[in-house]
């Protein structure tokens, strides 16, 4: 899914978030969430961030925010992109 919640208000996004993530545990489906959006994806099992078309990391949030010794996701990204924390 391409950037899902562009356009949606918080508590639709996080109503999206939570019913994929219930679909896809009930179906036994994965699902490819492409965001820039770093809270949509912090509970996810796997998390592949993309920097300028290429890999730049490729784990769980919690191996990524371990390997960079930042306090969450976000500030995880910020690290491994060079981009500021938004």
């Amino acid at each position: 899914m391409d950037e899902p919640t562009a356009g949606l208000d918080t508590d639709a996004r996080a109503e999206l978030v939570a019913h994929m993530r219930a679909l896809a545990a009930s179906q036994g489906t994965a699902v490819l969430w492409a965001t820039h959006l770093v809270d949509e994806v912090a509970q996810a099992s796997r998390v592949v961030i993309l920097t300028r078309g290429r890999v730049r990391a490729d784990d769980t949030p919690a191996a990524l925010c371990a390997q960079t010794g930042a306090a969450d996701l976000t500030a995880t990204c910020a690290a491994l992109t060079g981009e500021p924390e938004t």
